[in-house]
């Protein structure tokens, strides 16, 4: 099976917000689901899923309503289910022939089943189908190359605009056609959600909610579609993608380099994909949105400063285009995040002036994380540095997004939290840098170690070697308090300083590897670290009568101010 099905299905779950999760096991879960058919459903369980609260569902589209009860079934004997307050269900289709067969009474047959199985759980009989989220995705396999063509009426009467950026070689042109629509939407055929990767509104309703107006157009006046429609904007990389060689044609090259990408429009391209209609007489308004580059002497744009320029030249374009995305999406919800990612901040850090290792990307919803090419989406980069930086965990944990990457209402384009986003005139933004973010490449690693299967395995080895006092304190930290362990780590590091100047780590890595240990954190002292956690934890919630701890207490903060300042000791390289 090609990567490229683990990679778009990882886009879908941060699409959906969904981060604390094992990618060793989502890709395992996807090979067994779409490649070896060993297992039906992808389950919150099956990947390590940090939210306990929600239950997540992947399935594939051949997966029966019968088949999909039975493993239903088969999951809650299995685990506890009785904390489930929101289920989300992602259906899987490779083929948009199969979405015209995803029918309403299809999925609300699925919801219910859900719903049925969860009342029996709650034996409340309290939980609510608003509760359950249903969207369906389509997955294929993006061609190296191909070349696509959409019938417009003539490019004689399309409308044509160019505009030089400043100080770059570089214009902006867009086109505006009259298009038939089935072509368009070819492109979906073709590319799949991806499509929609520099959309503002990329997580798209379910079946049950989709725009009633396009559908009820399409069955009923489907050649009054163009009028009623506001139309879709595609973003082209580059002019060479492109041609207008014949009088009625537009030829589009997709490549799965070097993607084309919906900036406006997903929703219409999204249900019509899911609807039948008549494929003759329908038309939609098209613009394009690409970018050129010319040589011109009295500028100093040669072919050489054009290829120096490259880098430049690719920010600037993203740059431009996303105040174009943002401009276009304004009248419709998008979400705060994708707002942020324009902020000056993301743009500054994204830019430093010198390299170090300590150094990473921050990268929009919707894209690729990695850890190893130190690419990070925005939010994930907010919830860890409100934990490490802030001294927040709880809030790291609890708070929503859109709260974290709020706009200071005094001062458009700045961020609102300086928990996360620090600021400071006397400063650089590479000493701001300096001071403040270091850690972050460290944060990332430590997150990904500290699985709860990887906390659990520390447990068991301090009880093979002592007896503790209030094991089950230790449990409930294992299993809520991912951001509470990696905030007191990193603060125990640097010795409870917030200045993170003489911050030197970037890895976490077993002993026995032998690299440049001035930034490699040796796995046994994490181990080591974190097991002396686990023991004064539970020492300080029997001294403190602590009748219960929940996950509720991990949602603030208070828990965790009181046993950081008890001041135990550690011992830490």
């Amino acid at each position: 099976m090609n990567n490229q099905l683990i990679e778009n299905l990882k886009r879908i779950l941060d699409n959906n917000d969904i981060e604390d999760y094992t990618n060793d096991s989502l890709e395992r879960c996807t090979r067994k689901l779409f490649e070896t058919n060993e297992q039906n459903l992808i389950t919150s369980f099956d990947i390590e899923l940090g939210d306990e609260e929600l239950l997540l569902l992947i399935k594939k589209e051949s997966l029966t309503i019968s088949d999909f009860e039975d493993s239903l079934n088969q999951l809650s004997d299995k685990v506890d289910l009785s904390n489930i307050d929101k289920v989300l269900l992602l259906d899987i289709y490779q083929n948009t022939k199969n979405l015209h067969n995803n029918s309403k009474d299809h999925i609300s047959k699925l919801r219910k089943l859900i719903q049925g199985k969860l009342k029996e759980i709650k034996k409340n009989n309290k939980f609510l189908l608003r509760n359950i989220e249903y969207n369906s995705h389509l997955l294929v396999q993006i061609p190296d190359e191909k070349t696509l063509s959409i019938s417009i009426n003539n490019r004689i009467q399309c409308l044509e605009n160019e505009l030089a950026i400043q100080n770059s070689c570089i214009s902006l042109k867009s086109f505006v056609f009259t298009a038939t629509l089935q072509d368009v939407i070819s492109l979906y055929d073709n590319v799949g959600d991806r499509l929609f990767q520099n959309n503002l509104r990329i997580g798209l309703s379910e079946q049950l909610n989709v725009d009633n107006s396009i559908k009820s157009t399409l069955a009923n006046n489907s050649g009054e579609f163009w009028f009623l429609n506001n139309g879709i904007s595609i973003y082209v990389p580059d002019e060479n993608l492109m041609s207008l060689a014949k009088f009625d044609e537009l030829q589009l090259t997709i490549k799965s380099s070097e993607l084309i990408s919906v900036i406006n429009g997903a929703q219409t391209i999204s249900t019509v994909a899911r609807t039948n209609y008549s494929k003759n007489d329908s038309s939609v308004l098209l613009r394009i949105f690409t970018f050129s580059t010319q040589t011109n002497k009295e500028t100093g744009c040669t072919d050489n400063s054009i290829k120096d320029e490259k880098n430049i030249n690719k920010e600037i374009q993203k740059k431009q285009i996303d105040k174009i995305t943002v401009a276009l999406n304004r009248q419709k919800p998008i979400k705060q995040e994708d707002i942020a990612y324009t902020y000056d901040f993301t743009y500054q850090m994204n830019n430093l002036d010198t390299t170090t290792e300590f150094q990473f990307e921050l990268i929009r919803r919707g894209e690729s994380e990695s850890i190893n090419s130190r690419q990070f989406i925005l939010s994930n980069f907010a919830r860890l540095t409100k934990a490490y930086l802030g001294q927040k965990p709880g809030d790291a944990r609890s708070k929503g997004i859109s709260t974290l990457l709020k706009e200071d209402s005094d001062k458009p384009g700045i961020f609102n939290d300086q928990d996360i986003f620090k600021r400071d005139e006397n400063l650089t933004f590479n000493d701001l840098f300096n001071k403040y973010y270091k850690p972050v490449n460290f944060s990332f690693e430590l997150k990904k170690l500290i699985t709860e299967n990887f906390l659990k395995d520390l447990l068991k080895k301090l009880e093979s070697n002592e007896k503790i006092e209030n094991i089950e304190s230790i449990k409930v930290l294992i299993k809520y308090g991912r951001y509470f362990l990696i905030a007191l780590t990193i603060n125990i590091i640097n010795k409870n300083n917030n200045d993170f100047s003489k911050w030197q780590y970037t890895n976490i890595k077993s002993d026995s590897v032998n690299e440049d240990t001035n930034h490699i954190y040796k796995l046994s002292s994490i181990e080591k670290l974190i097991t002396d956690i686990f023991k004064n934890f539970a020492e300080f919630i029997s001294d403190a009568n602590y009748k219960d701890i929940d996950s509720n207490m991990f949602k603030k903060n208070e828990l965790y101010e009181k046993f950081k300042n008890k001041n135990f000791n550690y011992e830490n390289d």
